[in-house]
């Protein structure tokens, strides 16, 4: 921890009534609560001024957690606020009528209800008119109309959350034009509204601004008034811009609300533009994007070290590079960045400061999650651990972070998945679910998303105990919400969607019911692949893994062909990513080898087989090295199936050997006994295979009888040891 100074110092502020179009006015009495301390200053009666002692506090420190109270209002400006931090200029708290507020809100979810309601009225009438033309069947009419049924309900769902963005709209801070259109978007006038805001063209109006200002500077003395209107008017242009992108996110039009955003960075070049674009970008999973502005905004920085904040800001777009960087498979430039984003947030850090103990914390999380990705689990739990120790203390100071708190515990929950250490697992999922169920009723996409994540991981759990039924329900409720979000933003959310479409499909193979299997992999190959148009690296792992999942289905199904192309499809999108040194693909990478092996010994290809089986093998027996619990029992599964393949070779010798093996890294599956006793029983062992057949008849007997006829249909079995394999039915059938 940095030490520093303790050195007090004022920061200045104004209350504000907000008066709709009509300039603000001051407002007296408010009480404004501030500092880890809860101190509570009043504002003047009569010019609304206040003064906050702050301490330890420089220029650019945000000043933590605000409460703002005055009765019968709420704050307008509220994100604004959340946002404080020590600067030359006032502080602005902007309040108005609680009631009137709400009594707006209402109105706006009203008006969207009432379009979302036109739009399936709309839709109803021209199936109507379809069906009594007979243009489609009864059956297509109702499913068409419960799908409309649907998206009309999903619009009714998530209403509330757009219509409160939308009421804090200041509107003293657009221009004339666009208060028109929030008068139509408030009458109900939508498409009027969105209509008016296009026909404003501010986006042009901006660059007019812009050239405008250019040319004042170059006559400062004769045009400095033009100057200070233009810079006026772009002001009100660049507000009236994003209250025509929160238009658009109303109306679920995210193609709009970026092309926005990306206009705005582009003509303002400022970072604050250029990280909201970034961030946006990440949101709708257009990383390389995401990238280019995420540089664009730390090469801005790099240009101006004197700005307020500047190290805080730096810290930001290192930990975003790092995040974006990990998803297009660039490790080792994820981890520079990473690390220096953690380098600063450590030097930053005060012990009562909420919002460097919040970054700090994050830049731990997110070091953590590159580490699991990569298998390096020591080195990930050292990192969760810290993370979680500062946000568990964020959680005590204030309910407000409890999202935070349950993201962390989700990762350190699914890290201990990947080490197969299930208790310490469950304890940190089981924690995750409640807070994130506890959010997840506000409705918002991100809560939302937050919960789908833990009751699939949740799901999973119940599969490892062998709860089908459970786990099957949790899977299905995910999947349901993972729709639900896909609906609203299909960019943002489509993602997580197929994910959950695997899951679900994994439980069925896992339980047999494979017919429910392939529409689930196809679709979620179907959703990998749009993604991947735009984010070809980042998707590549996700696209061979849903192959090799429907591999593994047609081998359960017995169409080896079918099956062996698919895992020969995925193979070398593993094998170019395992080139580029992607560590985070090599558990893959070894599963599919696995997996190909045995499709190609069910296929009858045993020399392939072989030689595939000793890569994966190797493969596996590299990752053992660096996380035994991990991965010592897919070793020992390569090892069985080797040495089950080395069976149809005749090497009953060498598959003795490789399946002992096997047998001391997993002690707990009893089905490697099946492939011991007959490599003893082909070698002339009969007493040590006899000791195997008769301690497992009760549970093995089908597999054992089913092994021995599948080697006899091949015609691998020594015709010295037939009489012995003849001696071994008997016994397992009395």
């Amino acid at each position: 921890m940095l030490l520093t100074t303790s050195v007090a110092q004022t920061q200045q502020g104004v209350t504000y009534r907000y008066n709709g179009k009509q300039k603000r006015t001051p407002l007296g009495n408010v009480t404004i609560t501030y500092d880890s301390n809860q101190r509570s200053v009043l504002s003047g009666a009569s010019d609304g001024q206040f003064s906050l002692l702050l301490t330890g506090k420089k220029m650019g420190d945000r000043i933590g957690l605000v409460t703002v109270k005055k009765r019968d209002m709420m704050v307008f400006n509220q994100h604004a606020v959340d946002e404080w931090s020590v600067r030359k200029e006032p502080l602005r708290v902007i309040l108005c009528d609680a009631d009137e507020f709400e009594q707006q809100k209402e109105n706006l979810i009203a008006i969207g209800k009432r379009e979302a309601k036109k739009k399936y009225d709309k839709q109803k009438a021209v199936l109507e008119t379809q069906l009594q033309e007979g243009k489609v069947k009864l059956q297509e009419y109702e499913a068409a109309l419960d799908k409309a049924y649907e998206e009309l309900e999903r619009a009714r769902k998530h209403m509330d959350e757009y219509a409160d963005l939308f009421a804090r709209i200041d509107e003293s801070e657009i221009d004339t034009l666009a208060q028109h259109a929030m008068d139509l978007f408030n009458q109900g006038e939508v498409e009027q509204a969105i209509k008016k805001f296009e026909e404003g063209n501010f986006m042009e109006r901006l660059r007019q601004d812009n050239r405008v200002i250019q040319q004042a500077d170059q006559m400062i003395r004769t045009a400095e008034d033009a100057k200070q209107q233009a810079m006026s008017d772009r002001e009100a242009h660049i507000n009236s811009i994003k209250a025509q992108i929160e238009a658009y996110k109303v109306q679920n039009d995210w193609t709009k609300a970026g092309a926005l955003l990306k206009n705005l960075a582009d003509e303002l070049n400022t970072p604050d533009e250029m990280l909201a674009y970034a961030d946006f970008c990440m949101q709708q999973q257009q990383f390389g994007d995401a990238e280019t502005y995420y540089r664009k905004y730390l090469s801005l920085l790099a240009s101006d070290s004197s700005s307020d904040g500047h190290e805080h800001r730096v810290s930001l777009g290192y930990n975003r590079m790092g995040v974006v960087c990990q998803r297009l498979k660039r490790y080792a430039e994820a981890e520079d960045y990473l690390k220096k984003a953690l380098s600063i947030g450590k030097e930053m850090y005060r012990e009562a400061d909420n919002e460097t103990l919040m970054d700090l914390s994050s830049y731990y999380n997110n070091l953590g999650n590159f580490y699991r990705e990569l298998s390096r689990f020591d080195e990930a739990e050292q990192m969760y651990r810290q993370s979680l120790d500062l946000k568990r203390k964020l959680y005590s100071r204030s309910s407000v972070y409890a999202s935070t708190l349950s993201d962390v515990l989700n990762n350190l929950g699914t890290m201990y998945w990947d080490e197969n250490k299930l208790a310490e697992c469950e304890t940190c999922y089981e924690e995750a679910l409640k807070l994130r169920r506890k959010e997840a009723q506000s409705n918002e996409n991100e809560k939302l998303a937050d919960l789908a994540s833990s009751i699939d991981n949740m799901a999973s759990l119940f599969s490892k105990k062998g709860d089908k039924e459970q786990c099957e329900k949790l899977h299905l409720e995910a999947l349901a919400l993972r729709r639900q979000l896909a609906t609203r933003n299909p960019q943002a959310y489509s993602e997580q969607l197929a994910y959950s479409l695997g899951n679900l499909g994994n439980l069925y193979q896992t339980s047999l019911q494979l017919d429910k299997c392939l529409p689930l992999y196809e679709e979620a190959l179907t959703l990998f692949n749009q993604l991947s148009e735009n984010n070809s690296l980042a998707y590549q792992s996700e696209i061979a893994m849903t192959q090799m999942n429907m591999g593994v289905l047609y081998m359960a199904l017995g169409d080896n062909d079918s099956s062996i192309k698919h895992f020969q499809e995925a193979l070398p999108i593993f094998q170019s990513l395992a080139k580029r040194q992607n560590k985070a693909d090599y558990p893959y990478l070894a599963m599919l080898q696995v997996n190909l092996g045995m499709a190609y010994t069910a296929a009858g290809r045993y020399r392939e087989s072989d030689e595939v089986l000793a890569q994966a093998i190797s493969s596996y027996g590299q990752l053992a090295q660096q996380s035994p619990s991990a991965f010592n029992p897919y070793l020992a599964v390569s090892f069985n199936a080797s040495a089950f393949n080395k069976m149809f070779l005749q090497q009953f010798a060498e598959a003795e050997t490789l399946v002992r093996q096997a047998i001391t890294l997993d002690t707990t599956q009893s089905v490697f006994q099946t492939t011991l006793a007959v490599s003893l029983l082909f070698q002339g062992k009969y007493a040590e295979a006899e000791a195997i057949y008769r301690q497992y008849k009760s549970e093995l007997k089908d597999s054992f009888l089913g092994d021995l006829k599948q080697f006899a249909e091949a015609g691998v079995i020594p015709k010295e040891r037939e009489e012995d394999v003849e001696k071994i039915k008997k016994l397992l059938e009395e």
